[in-house]
């Protein structure tokens, strides 16, 4: 056990108020990292401040920011330090935890900083073969099967739009992604159903944890929420729930990810 404590797994993600979510998804990932590499301890941070107070407040349980954890294993001796990134893009979020990162990585004897969850084209193949897979059931020819995320300001948010260019190339027209806060917008998926006359659009979330975004943005009763505007255009819509950290084969891909460095 000695050994072990001084070689630590740092699992960031953004992290969510919903205890199911926090367990099923951001945990999956987790615990798939723990089973792969067993000599290293798992240790859990979240960037964001509002979910670690409510969490705290809610249910007592505290959970470091990455400032804290990175500082709380320096004073503990930990030695070699791998920082792994849930996060699915290289967005914002992202890149101010790699600052942060490269702040410590200088006080460990080995360091190393994780890859967002969709890096490469091959990660984006990957994403889309398990995405085919989850849903092959509902590609009936009259559902247009949509993957919502949640999009960023930076530049890493052509992954969406390089996602749905390979689902056109493979053949699979009535699959489209979308984003809450970028481009593909909602205009734009809405469009893309009206082209291939379906009827009927299933909403699942392109996110780690299926959350707030998730219950209010996309399924939330408000008029606003993605369900709500294409019920009243006259879809039958059906929402996912299941977040990508709850998938055992993105849990995989977190896995090799992490992998390519510990070799």
């Amino acid at each position: 056990m000695e050994e072990k404590e001084k070689n630590e797994m740092l699992v960031v993600s953004f992290g969510t108020t919903r205890a199911s979510s926090r367990e099923n998804a951001i945990g999956g990932v987790e615990r798939a990292l723990e089973k792969a590499f067993p000599d290293w301890q798992v240790v859990r941070a979240f960037t964001s401040g509002t979910v670690i107070r409510r969490v705290a407040e809610k249910e007592g349980t505290k959970i470091d920011n990455p400032e804290a954890a990175l500082k709380k294993a320096v004073e503990t001796g930990v030695r070699k330090i791998v920082v792994v990134p849930t996060h699915v893009l290289d967005g914002e979020e992202y890149q101010k935890l790699e600052r942060l990162y490269l702040q410590f990585a200088h006080m460990f004897d080995f360091s190393a900083f994780g890859k967002p969850l969709l890096d490469t084209e091959d990660d984006l193949i990957r994403i889309l073969y398990i995405m085919r897979k989850l849903t092959r059931e509902l590609d009936d020819g009259h559902t247009e099967i949509v993957f919502v995320g949640h999009g960023s300001e930076e530049k890493a948010n052509r992954v969406y739009s390089e996602l749905g260019r390979l689902f056109a190339e493979v053949g699979l027209d009535h699959y489209a992604v979308g984003t809450i806060e970028a481009s593909p917008s909602f205009e734009d998926v809405k469009k893309e159903a009206e082209k291939n006359g379906a009827s009927r659009i299933v909403l699942l979330p392109l996110m780690l944890v299926a959350g707030e975004h998730v219950m209010t943005d996309i399924k939330g009763d408000q008029p606003s929420s993605w369900w709500s505007r294409l019920e009243a255009d006259g879809y039958e819509v059906l929402v996912g729930e299941k977040g990508l950290g709850q998938l055992e084969d993105v849990q995989k891909m977190y896995v090799e990810h992490v992998g390519r460095f510990l070799k």
